[in-house]
């Protein structure tokens, strides 16, 4: 079953980049985007993602509101707060907003792969065998 995956990205570069880094990890997902936090709570409130990847800064609604209200709705999903903010403390506030990883900009493949390798790992695609092997 292909994991859901959300993004709610309002800056096109960052949501471009975001694509293309799961793209390479080679999972099954389903891809979902949003460019405010408005039209990314729709989206979560309907589709139940199991993964979302919340840019902290959001036009319309906020991404440390959104954090809270999402993972209020939803406690198993996983939710990865990226920011610019780098500053001391900024870390801690993502995740006591609710998120359960960190993630500076700009995101990294490698920064991306480390922040929830067992949610990750669980879901990569299932190799194809021909039944004959399966069954010999």
């Amino acid at each position: 079953m292909a994991m859901r995956v959300l993004i709610i990205e309002d800056n096109d570069l960052n949501l471009e980049l975001l694509l293309a880094i799961l793209e390479q990890l080679d999972l099954q997902m389903e891809l979902l985007t949003a460019t405010d936090g408005r039209q990314g709570w729709e989206i979560f409130q309907k589709e139940g993602p199991d993964l979302v990847f919340l840019d902290m800064q959001l036009p319309v609604v906020d991404g440390f509101i959104l954090a809270g209200r999402m993972k209020q709705a939803r406690p198993q999903t996983v939710i990865v707060g990226i920011t610019a903010y780098a500053m001391t403390g900024d870390r801690e506030r993502v995740l006591a907003s609710g998120c359960d990883h960190y993630l500076a900009k700009p995101v990294t493949p490698a920064a991306v792969r480390n922040c929830s390798p067992r949610f990750l790992g669980s879901h990569k695609r299932a190799i194809q065998r021909p039944a004959a092997l399966i069954n010999a």
